[in-house]
């Protein structure tokens, strides 16, 4: 990950990076990564829609 600070994104590079260290304390086989990236990618995914849904809507879900 050495081109971390090059990417284009407004994400803390320095939170994200800790974020992943502690997920990564619990990762110990394959299937643990692999349930791991699904689940973030789910959550990512969703936190996106529902951020677009209250932009496009102009108000939160209740």
């Amino acid at each position: 990950m050495s081109n971390t600070k090059t990417l284009k994104t407004n994400i803390n590079q320095d939170k994200l990076k800790s974020f992943a260290a502690e997920l990564a304390k619990d990762v110990k086989t394959q299937a643990d990564l692999a349930d791991l990236s699904s689940a973030l990618l789910k959550m990512t995914v969703e936190a996106a829609l529902g951020a677009e849904m209250e932009h496009h809507l102009g108000y939160p879900k209740p």
